[in-house]
């Protein structure tokens, strides 16, 4: 069994485990059994709901995980869900954990479905001030809300100084950045669903007081919660709005950069781009002269040939000694080189 305390109180004060309770009507109304349990299976926790006749309803409710705090009433139980967000010694990060809370006549029911927070001290204290334990089982609860509360202080600060470090560091080139703006905001939601619900169940025990009978003394207490709990969830607002507008500005930052990396590689490709196209200008005008002397040696080289065939020393050869000969070499020379040089022309060579 996952019992960790178990008191019965008379008039404020723990009553010996075997000693006999009072059985005048007037000091029963100042009788409080308080247990507390960590981590209960769903047989253990039945066993201990059947003792203290706690409402069917309520009973299956404790057994299920609730990601947001809430209170409702059953007969003539009362349960409530507090989302615990603690201050690690160890991690220095601010974990989030669950505690369920079951009021009847005469009894209360603490459930720790997480290690935080703890409540022997509490339990210790509020034993200290036994005038403050007589006033009834509310006693208890808002003493547990009050512990609540005052764990949220030292978390909120934490996600403070974190949200400041992560604005410190908004522009810088970091990859990892914006998966840990993406953390802080997640656990601002986080906190936002343990605190904001309070408000509205800290506002409906104060209307119901008076209705199930609270001692005026705790109504001031609800009164005080109240407010401690505001200045809270207000933070909690403010950070979620930092965060939103630190994640918009680093995405802003980072489409800068890459817009300010995207007009470097342009103009990088627009020089190279000229570069191209002036060796590409060079080569067409290198192109352009190797054609012209292209040309003009295909113009050159029927003449030459012709030439340098005539120019030979031989006695025996065609036409050397015919009268005509050397007019037709001349003619022959001329009209390849005009049909030639009409043939490059035509195809822009020359």
């Amino acid at each position: 069994m996952p019992l960790v305390d178990t008191a019965t109180y008379v008039a404020g004060r723990r009553s010996a485990p075997q000693a006999p309770l009072p059985s005048l009507p007037a000091l029963r109304e100042k009788i409080v059994t308080w247990t507390g349990l960590y981590k209960p299976t769903a047989a253990e926790f039945l066993e201990v709901a059947e003792r203290f006749a706690v409402h069917p309803s309520i009973r299956d409710e404790v057994m299920v995980d609730h990601r947001r705090s809430r209170l409702e009433r059953s007969g003539t139980n009362l349960f409530v869900v507090v989302r615990t967000a603690v201050l690690s010694s160890e991690s220095g990060e601010v974990e989030f954990g669950e505690l369920d809370i079951v009021v009847g006549q005469g009894f209360l029911l603490s459930v720790r479905k997480s290690s935080s927070p703890e409540l022997g001290e509490l339990r210790s204290r509020l034993e200290s001030s036994p005038d403050r334990l007589s006033l009834g089982p509310e006693a208890i609860l808002y003493a547990i809300l009050d512990a609540v509360v005052r764990d949220y202080r030292p978390a909120i600060t934490r996600l403070e100084i974190a949200v400041d470090e992560l604005e410190d560091r908004l522009f810088d080139d970091d990859p990892a950045l914006v998966r840990e703006i993406f953390r802080a905001m997640n656990t601002v939601v986080s906190f936002q669903r343990a605190v904001h619900p309070l408000n509205d169940m800290l506002d409906r025990l104060r209307r119901g007081a008076e209705k199930y009978h609270v001692a005026v003394p705790l109504r001031a207490d609800l009164d005080a919660l109240r407010d401690r709990i505001s200045r809270v969830s207000s933070r909690a607002d403010s950070l979620r709005t930092v965060t939103q507008s630190a994640l918009e500005i680093h995405a802003t930052a980072v489409t800068q950069r890459q817009n300010d990396a995207m007009r470097v590689l342009s103009e990088a490709s627009l020089a190279q781009n000229e570069e191209t196209k002036r060796l590409t200008e060079v080569n067409i005008a290198q192109n352009e002269g190797l054609k012209k002397i292209s040309a003009w040696a295909a113009i050159m080289f029927p003449p030459t040939i012709i030439g340098t065939i005539y120019g030979m020393n031989f006695d025996v050869m065609p036409e050397t000694h015919w009268a005509f000969g050397y007019p037709l070499a001349l003619a022959v020379m001329a009209g390849t080189a005009v049909a030639l040089f009409v043939l490059f022309r035509r195809r822009k060579w020359l």
